[in-house]
């Protein structure tokens, strides 16, 4: 088995250039969606990841757009904030995350 040489130019190094760069895989697309609104970036996660008939499942914040834009209100109440992603699985298009905030 060989071990393929990591490209520097392959992986983002950065939070920012991570949420910024393309998603590979469904499951990247609903991480990044779940980590651009946690760092104060609601709307960049819309405008880059949701499609106008969405629907979010989310027990603390009513499913449409408007109310979720309101992460962004509590990002900048909370800046410490972490968001850790615990399991994220992925059939075909369909994804599960299973994530905590701190």
């Amino acid at each position: 088995m060989t071990k393929r040489k990591s490209n520097s130019t392959d992986k983002p190094k950065t939070i920012d250039e991570y949420l910024a760069a393309p998603a590979s895989s469904p499951k990247e697309a609903a991480i990044s969606f779940l980590r651009l609104p946690a760092s104060g970036k609601a709307r960049e996660a819309f405008q880059k990841h949701v499609a106008p008939d969405f629907w979010h499942h989310n027990p603390f914040f009513r499913g449409d757009a408007d109310s979720l834009i309101a992460m962004e209100e509590i990002a900048a109440k909370n800046p410490n904030k972490v968001l850790e992603i615990q399991r994220a699985l992925e059939d075909g298009d369909l994804v599960a995350v299973h994530s905590r905030v701190k």
